[in-house]
């Protein structure tokens, strides 16, 4: 049989694409390998443009580990033939060495790489569809599905053709029906969305787990099966061979994020990898390591109270290491701006970051961060060593916020729980010092003593680091209108302080940065905030998102020179007067770029499939569905402030509902909807109390509270004659409180004295009423993390644990009492109430969080769930700057 000058000697396979002929050429006198449609469907006039396309896509890769195309000829592709076994047939002899599957690995990088590079994604990247040549020379086949990502390839004729991702048949390809193949499918190729060249490496991801384990991470029986692995599957990473690199490790758990934001992002990178694979896979003397810089990463994770948002940095794992003495090099690392995920869904707004969230010891050698494992939980403390690649937890720091470390790097103090505690790094020992309520940062001294700030407003306290009773280190000025001293710091020698003083703690960047010793105090400099004290001879603090420096005479206390701006876009939080910004005593410097904060809202599904609620991204913080389930309650940011607005879903109309100049959150619907109770700041308290406000927008918001402590609501009762409010408290942390109102005829409420609830040591929060209102549920950490408790309401009668493996927020809904876990799932508890008796069933999983979902509430239908979610539009990264002290020397003269 011939087809043109070329002679068909034998049948090599078929797919969805088309048949595939060895034939030899009779001009040339070579063999090739003629890809040829069915008869029955070259008519197709989908099937021929995706055959034109294959032919023009191939046509323009040149690569060794590519195959290559000839021509076409009729309805057939000329492609060079390629001798030897596809990697399926070697598979199906069991796992391949180490030795033999990296280079393997490291081809078809390369040849993906010279892809991508093109504009070329080929989406069906498998086993089958890689030959291995006798002399080890690998060839990538079949583009047969290649997408065009480059705009200008996009434009071509081509483009009509669906390009829906992944595979129903393995023979045809029907219109409408998903290409490709189940097992080796990216997630969001197995839901049917665009992909671009992140789907191939996942799929390359799973071939190279497959050919060290010897398996596929993802399979089934069935190809549904195969897709639910693929989507929501564990991958057994303890089947990958002890002896494999840990680079290697790394560079698979990387290629295997579903969200494609944090997956790895150009597969150049898993190039070098594969190049220089490294030494063999370590773990941690105190438990499993983080795995590789890639969670090592997760330094820049800021919390907020009792909340808090990740975000990952997106570095190469082997770019870190301690830097020479004569290292002088900016080192920039992307930020995913789709991020990490959590559900912040209890109170506090993420964006009001407390403290650093990433310390550097005094020798630069080591950094401590907050972050999550890989398999979620509480955030704890993570130390890392620069030049390492592990990084491992520290037990009992969950809940951790603002660390910091002592003089000689040993140890490190933190608060967690309303506790201020430390750690020993060598034996991971944690030691509770003092009672806190919601601190404001500390700093250690060399003889011993911590000085902190325990609370929102009012001086530092210090305490000695043994732990007994805290005595005032400072006081407020009066008279220059200071409200709270806050993120102290020791100057060397121990007997100096400096810290930030605020005059308004809702609004920070009004800050002055003051030194104090046995002197007195005095005023160094004016709008600053997060002032810090280098051995260099320099005054740094940040104004306006810009890192200033300033010579310093550290014995004459003032500034002695100009400040210059040493760089822009420092992440800050205004309310707390944190910039993430820290430095050793060495030289090293880490600092968080930040961006605008934009978010999507979305309605997600149980299955994790979103849907926007609006189309307009905005600084969205928290949501809140009313009763009805008609209207969205948002708190909205504009980077300075925050303020509660409307959503009227039918109409798709926002209305702002607060407008003055503070910071307005956590607003809670009226059972009619037609009033919020919401958490505002105010300056004559200088912390959050507790307003009403009519939900037209009419109107003055009415104060219900005057309270010095931080108070925020969390429900209100059915009956329309109770709020529950958290409050926090010095010695109880965080506790719930009852508020008695009702509201008259003319809109005005007519609140009574509030009373306590439940006070305990532990903290409770995030309390809800059941529908019927004869139950409340809340949380409390009164077993160390976070679990749901139901009680009788009014009290007495019984008290149950709904939770078993922790919890984060509490919301009750048709069809049973919902909660979040972690920031991976959501959990519903079906129950039944007989008078006072409360049962529970086993928790069953309800939904899973996609990554990038930082809110998370449930309508009362419990059918869908309204989310906010990063904008994947942002751009953000981490700098580690190495020997800035050479730098601020040379652009800001000092004495030292």
């Amino acid at each position: 049989m011939r087809l043109g000058s070329y002679e068909i000697v034998a049948l090599l396979g078929a797919g969805g694409m088309g048949q595939v002929y060895r034939a030899k050429d009779s001009r040339l006198k070579r063999e090739v390998a003629l890809k040829v449609l069915p008869a029955d469907v070259a008519g197709d006039p989908e099937r021929l443009a995706r055959f034109q396309r294959e032919a023009e896509v191939l046509a323009s890769l040149n690569h060794p580990n590519i195959a290559q195309v000839y021509g076409i000829e009729a309805n057939a592709l000329v492609m060079e033939i390629v001798e030897g076994e596809d990697l399926a047939q070697r598979l199906a002899r069991g796992a391949i060495p180490l030795d033999d599957a990296l280079p393997i690995a490291k081809q078809i990088a390369e040849a993906l790489e010279s892809a991508h590079d093109a504009g070329i994604v080929h989406r069906d990247l498998k086993p089958a569809n890689v030959k291995v040549r006798g002399d080890g020379t690998v060839k990538v086949l079949d583009f047969g599905l290649a997408k065009a990502s480059d705009p200008g390839l996009a434009a071509s004729s081509a483009e009509h053709v669906s390009s829906a991702p992944t595979m129903a048949s393995p023979n045809v390809t029907m219109s409408g029906v998903i290409l490709g193949t189940p097992s080796y499918m990216a997630p969001e190729q197995a839901r049917g969305k665009p992909v671009d060249k992140r789907a191939d490496i996942w799929a390359f991801g799973v071939l190279l787990y497959e050919m060290i384990v010897g398996r596929r991470p993802f399979n089934g029986d069935t190809t549904s099966d195969t897709i639910a692995s693929v989507l929501a599957g564990d991958v057994d990473f303890s089947a990958i061979p002890a002896t494999t690199p840990y680079s290697i490790r790394t560079l698979i758990e990387r290629c295997l994020q579903r969200d494609p934001k944090v997956r790895l992002r150009d597969i150049g990178e898993a190039r070098i990898v594969l190049a220089a694979p490294g030494e063999a896979a370590r773990t941690s003397a105190s438990g499993p390591a983080v795995r590789g810089s890639w969670w090592a990463g997760r330094a820049w994770l800021f919390g907020a109270g009792l909340v808090a948002i990740a975000i990952v940095v997106a570095a190469r794992p082997w770019s870190l290491r301690v830097p020479s003495a004569t290292d002088r090099s900016i080192l920039t690392l992307g930020i995913d701006a789709g991020g990490d995920t959590t559900i912040a869904g209890v109170g506090f707004t993420g964006l009001n970051w407390v403290g650093p969230a990433a310390v550097l010891s005094p020798d630069g050698k080591s950094l401590v961060f907050i972050a999550r494992g890989p398999s979620g939980g509480r955030w704890q403390l993570f130390v890392r060593r620069l030049d390492e690649l592990d990084a491992s937890p520290i037990a009992g720091t969950e809940g951790a916020y603002a660390p910091f470390f002592s003089p000689d790097g040993r140890s490190v103090g933190f608060f967690a729980n309303g506790r201020l505690l430390k750690v020993a790094l060598d034996g991971r020992t944690v030691t509770p010092i003092c009672p806190v309520e919601e601190a404001r940062g500390g700093a250690w001294s060399e003889d011993g003593t911590i000085v902190f700030a325990p609370r929102p407003d009012g001086p530092l306290y210090r305490v000695s680091a043994s732990g007994g009773e805290p005595s005032q280190a400072t006081t407020l000025d009066a008279a220059a209108g200071e409200m709270t001293h806050r993120w102290p710091q020791f100057l060397p020698g121990g007997k100096t302080l400096l810290f930030t003083a605020h005059g308004n703690t809702g609004a920070a960047h009004e800050g002055r940065v003051i030194i104090q010793n046995a002197r007195g105090a005095t005023l160094v400099q004016e709008g600053a905030i997060f002032g810090r004290y280098a051995s260099s001879g320099h005054l740094l603090y940040v104004n306006g998102g810009k890192l200033f420096a300033a010579p310093f005479d550290p014995d004459r206390l003032q500034v002695i020179g100009r400040a210059v701006p040493m760089a822009d876009d420092i992440a800050t939080a205004l309310i707390s007067g944190t910039a993430q910004y820290a430095f050793s005593d060495t030289g090293v410097l880490a600092y968080r770029r930040a961006r605008s904060a934009q978010r999507l809202l979305q309605w997600m599904d149980p299955s994790g499939q979103m849907q926007p609620v609006r189309n307009v991204s905005a600084e969205y913080q928290e949501a809140r569905f009313s009763r009805d389930g008609t209207r969205l309650l948002l708190t909205i940011g504009d980077g300075v402030q925050s303020d509660i607005w409307s959503y009227d879903i039918a109409s798709d109309t926002l209305r702002r509902l607060t407008f003055y100049a503070d910071n307005d959150r956590s607003g809670i619907w009226s059972p009619d909807g037609t009033h919020f109770v919401y958490s505002s700041w105010q300056p004559d308290v200088g912390t959050f109390n507790l307003f009403l406000q009519s939900a037209t927008g009419g109107g003055e918001p009415q104060r219900l509270t005057t309270s010095k402590n931080l108070q925020s609501p969390n429900d209100w009762d059915p009956a329309g004659k109770n709020i529950v409010f958290t409050e926090v408290r010095s010695g109880t942390g965080a506790d719930l409180m009852l508020l008695p109102i009702d509201i008259a005829a003319n809109g005005i409420g007519k609140p009574g004295t509030a009373k306590e609830l439940m006070v305990t040591p532990a903290n409770e929060d995030s309390a809800r009423f059941a529908p019927d209102g004869k139950w409340i549920a809340y949380t409390s950490d009164e077993a160390g993390r976070n679990e749901v408790y139901v009680e009788p309401f009014p009290g007495g009668g019984g008290r149950w644990q709904v939770s078993t493996d922790g919890a984060e927020w509490i919301e009750w809904r048709r069809g049973g009492l919902f909660y979040g876990l972690s920031e991976e799932v959501v959990m519903r508890v079906p129950y039944r109430a007989d008078g006072r008796t409360f049962t529970a069933e086993k928790p069953e999983l309800w939904m899973r969080i996609p990554q990038g979902v930082l809110w998370v509430d449930p309508p009362m239908s419990g059918t869908r769930a309204a989310t906010i979610r990063a904008d994947g539009k942002r751009s953000e990264s981490v700098v580690l700057v190495v020997n800035f002290f050479d730098e601020l020397r040379r652009r800001v003269p000092s004495d030292r």
